[in-house]
Formats: C-alpha cells, structure tokens, sequence
C-alpha cells in the first residue's frame, strides 16, 4: 500500500500525495514545510516553482528512491536534513537564488557526484555535504567566509577543493575521511583550520599552509599518509597534539622561529622525516612528539626547552648525533629509548634529573659525559647501551643497575 499524505502549505491551502513517483508542486506556494515528503519512499523526481521561497527541515529526508530534484529560481533557503539519505540523487543544480544550506541537509547521499552552488551563496551549515561517498566535484561558493564543521566529511570520492578568497576560517572535520583528495588550495584569506580539517586524506601529497594561520590544530593532518611536503608560509607559534601523527612520508619541515610549543604526538610515527630543526624560540616539546621517526639524523635542543618529556625520541633508530643546550634541566622516561645509532650525546651544564630508562637500548653509544648538576642517576637510566664503555661523572651518585655491568665508571 502506497503512502498517502495530507501536506498543508501557506496554512489554509493543502496538497495531497497519493503516493506519486513523481511531483510537481504548483506554482503560489511559498514553502515546503518540514517532514513534508519525509518518507515518501516512492517519490522518484520533485519539481519546486520559484514561488517556494524555503524548503523545510526533513522535507524529503529517507525519499530512497527520489533521483531527481529540480529547484527553480526563487528558493533561498533549504533547511536542515532537508535531503539526507536521498540515496539515489545523482546530480543537483542549485539556483542563483540559494543564500543558505542547513546542517545535513544533502548528507549520507551517497550517489550524488555533483552540485552546483550558486557562487554568491553566503551560508552552508554542519555536515551539510557529510559522507556523500561519490562526490566528485564541487565548487566553494565565494560569497562563503567560512567552512562549517565536518561539511564534507566523509566524502571519499572527492579529488580537488579550492578553498575561495573570503573564506577564513575552516572548521574542525570539514575535509576529514576524504580519502581520494590530492589538491587542495587554500587562498591567503584563512587564518584557522581547526582540529582534524583534513584528517586522514590518504592521498594528500603536499600542502601549503597561509601565512595568516599562526597555530596547527588538534590532528589537523593526522593520518595523511601520503603527505611529503609541508610548506608553512607564515609564523606557526603552536603545534597542537598529533597535528603530523602517521605523517609517514612527511620527509622535511620548516618550523618557524616564533613556534613556542610542539605538544604531544605531534610528529609521532613521521617514518620518514630526515631531518627538522627545533627553533630556539620553543618552550615546550611533549610526550611521544617524534617518537618513531625511523629517519631522523640529529637533533639539537634549544635551552628554552625545560624538558624533554617522555619517550619524546623513543624508537628513533637512525638518531646518531644528539646536542642538548644549556637550559635543559630534565629528561624523561625513555625519552631516548632504543635509539640504536644513537653515538654522540652533549649534556648540558643545567640538566639535573634523569627519569629511568632514559638511555635505555643505545647500543652504539660508547661513552656519557654527566655534569654535575646531576645529582643522581637511576635505576636502568643507561641498560642495554651494549657499547657504553666508559662513563664520565663528579658528584652524580649512581643508583644499582643505572648503568650495564661492563661499563667503567669514571670519577672526575
């Protein structure tokens, strides 16, 4: 049995669907009220007048079958969920006349590959395009100042956006899980891209990143797994937690010299990163921020950084040459662990405290030279350093076990 519904438009005027594959709504009504066609699983193709000025929340939200929507000119407004799981929409050519797209409202239609946006339209909501898996072109309107969050999400077909000239902001998830997308252009206008934007782009080779963008974000590119090439244009002062994590062919980057903080995992897992310097200008480098950078050469850490936190270079095996500057007054918990080429470290004169297992595994290190502020070295702080023959100390008590049997203990 076919769905019938009694749809009441401009309060005392009705229209009545009988279960029709195909509708055209008469020319005088100036809205499709919401859930109005909600449902209506038989309803193959919609035709609006220009007199339809706005087209409801849910309106022909799980219209399964509905493969062909013709909007004339006049619409201005289509509301939340307005479209969501039209599973059989192909294409959609919007009027010049559309200002605003709700939340969700063409999301999880899955066939849909193509939209036309008028190019003045100023507003497009949450997740408006989410997980419109055949989506493979679209054009950013530039009447936009922003990308809403999670807008396309999901949209795993999609190969190219251009970000337009007055858009500034770019909400967190806008372009994450787009799996295909290999360009995108973002115009010197955006100064935010917020956390995860464009999180697991699987075949994003290289981006270039504004000069008006001052902090990375949360995850902003976490799992970009064929990024190689960041360009940063301006003065990037934070690197937020994971922003690079699973980078993995990310080979170089260039922080610049106001950066202050690098917070955890930021470049965890970045295979093969070669080589990055650390400004003098960061204060702060969190937990696990280069672990497992398999190809990282040298590092020199500045003396603003107090710290090094835990296993911030653990399982950095090409690590050979390691300067810490004066001002560093902690290392911690296996924060170098099984850097295996690990063969020349400089202390600083500050450092005053080593975590356990900070050494732990840096077979090619031969010798430590440990200042005098050190006041005591614990347990398991240099075990299986196979190498470490000799080690260098004045005043630095030894806990039992903080270094293996065949290494000589050497008193200034």
């Amino acid at each position: 049995m076919k769905m019938e519904k009694i749809i009441k438009i401009n309060n005392d005027t009705s229209f009545y669907y009988h279960g029709e594959s195909e509708v055209n709504i008469p020319e005088g009504f100036t809205s499709i009220p919401d859930d109005a066609f909600s449902g209506c699983v038989y309803l193959e193709k919609i035709t609006l007048p220009g007199s339809v000025v706005n087209i409801g929340n849910n309106a022909f939200k799980n219209c399964f079958k509905l493969n062909k929507v013709i909007i004339s000119e006049g619409t201005k407004i289509i509301g939340d969920n307005a479209f969501e799981n039209c599973v059989s929409l192909k294409d959609i050519v919007l009027p010049d006349s559309i200002d605003e797209i709700g939340k969700e409202a063409f999301s999880n239609c899955i066939n849909i590959k193509r939209i036309k946006m008028p190019k003045t339209m100023t507003t497009i909501k949450k997740s408006c395009f989410s997980s419109c898996y055949s989506l493979e072109d679209i054009q950013i309107p530039t009447g936009l100042d922003r990308i809403p969050d999670s807008s396309f999400y999901g949209c795993t077909s999609l190969k190219e956006i251009t970000i337009p000239y007055d858009v500034s902001i770019i909400e967190m998830f806008a372009f994450s899980d787009c799996y295909s997308l290999e360009d995108i252009n973002l115009s010197d206008t955006v100064h935010f891209i917020g956390r995860s934007a464009f999180s697991h782009c699987k075949s994003l080779k290289e981006i270039i990143i504004p000069r008006n963008v001052s902090d990375i974000e949360d995850s902003v590119f976490k799992d970009c797994i064929s990024l190689s090439k960041i360009t940063i244009l301006g003065n990037i002062r934070f690197i937020e937690t994971s922003a690079f994590e699973n980078c993995r062919s990310l080979e170089t980057i260039d922080l610049s010299n106001i950066l202050r903080v690098i917070k955890p995992f930021a470049f965890k897992n970045c295979q093969s990163l070669k080589k990055i310097e650390i400004p003098s200008s960061v204060e702060y480098i969190g937990a696990e921020a280069f672990m497992n950078c398999y190809h990282i050469q040298n590092i020199v850490i500045p003396g603003s950084v107090e710290g090094i936190r835990l296993k911030t270079f653990y399982n950095c095996f090409s690590l050979k040459e390691v300067t810490i500057k004066d001002g560093v007054k902690e290392l911690g918990f296996e924060a170098f662990c099984n850097c295996s080429s690990l063969e020349n470290i400089s202390l600083p004169n500050t450092l005053e405290h080593f975590s356990i297992n900070t050494f732990v595994y840096c077979g090619s290190l031969e010798y430590v030279i440990i200042p005098s502020s050190v006041k005591i070295i614990k347990k398991n702080t240099f075990v299986k350093c196979n190498s470490l023959k000799r080690v260098y100390i004045t005043k630095t008590r030894c806990e039992e076990n903080s270094f293996d049997e065949w290494t000589d203990i050497i008193k200034a």
